[in-house]
């Protein structure tokens, strides 16, 4: 249906339906995505201990849990999902940034991470995936 059919068909019914017409026309036209808000899970990958998943939760308030030993923040920004933390891994502090892709399913690929200040790109065959759970 093209606009001026609809616009035809909006004046022969007269100006007092306008409103609601273009509601429909309006709402019908919203790019819906997914909600990123939720719990990721990637099997196998916490080094030493190959049972123990990595789980990534997003909160609506901005909080992201990391595998239950951290927290940090998270965010969209130019399409990504930015994952901010402080590490204590090897008794050091350092700030960690993940940056993520949400694909069509829903789950989340890791293609890139914030090394010593530098964003590093993953090559496309080294995306991590985490499979959105909840």
């Amino acid at each position: 249906m093209t606009i001026a059919f609809f616009l035809r068909k909006v004046k022969n019914l007269g100006m007092k339906y306008f409103p609601v017409f273009l509601g429909l026309l309006l709402v019908g036209c919203k790019d819906k995505q997914p909600s990123i808000v939720g719990e990721y899970r990637q099997e196998n990958t916490m080094g030493i201990d190959s049972n123990m998943p990595f789980v990534l939760v997003l909160r609506k308030d901005g909080i992201a849990e990391i595998s239950g030993f951290t927290t940090g923040k998270w965010n969209v920004t130019n399409n990504e999902v930015v994952v901010s933390y402080v590490s204590t891994f090897d008794k050091e502090e350092s700030q960690w940034d993940n940056y993520y892709r949400v694909d069509e399913s829903g789950d989340l690929l890791e293609i890139a991470r914030t090394i010593s200040g530098k964003r590093v790109e993953n090559f496309e065959k080294d995306f991590k995936r985490l499979k959105k759970v909840k």
